[in-house]
């Protein structure tokens, strides 16, 4: 995420300059190093990103998501990149903790409970 430790750049509030930032990761990652495949990794905040980037990127084969912030609190800010993942036909991969500060293990069942393609959450 831009802005923090010492990444340089400012941290937007909804996060879609972010989701810019992690399709020209992507792009330059496919034209410098001649991958054909990603699989796109997020943690906590950067996992919604992550998530709204994924069928944006034709190269991306799947998803993991450690910690997704599906709680209530969380959704005021991620709530708008929650459909983007849940939609996708790719398939995607949960992991949580059981006392996550964000998003409880029941949270998470029901968000995934209407998600698209294949999904595993552990």
């Amino acid at each position: 995420m831009r802005g923090v430790g010492r990444s340089t750049g400012r941290a937007s509030l909804t996060g879609f300059a972010e989701i810019k930032d992690v399709i020209a990761v992507c792009k330059w990652v496919c034209e410098n190093l001649s991958a054909d495949r990603i699989l796109l990794v997020g943690s906590s905040a950067g996992a919604p990103i992550a998530g709204s980037a994924v069928d944006q990127i034709e190269q991306v084969v799947g998803y993991v998501s450690l910690g997704y912030p599906f709680g209530m609190i969380a959704s005021i800010l991620f709530g708008r990149h929650h459909k983007a993942v849940l939609q996708s036909p790719k398939p995607k991969f949960f992991i949580m903790g059981t006392k996550d500060g964000f998003t409880s293990v029941q949270q998470l069942k029901n968000k995934l409970s209407s998600a698209a393609g294949r999904v595993k959450h552990t």
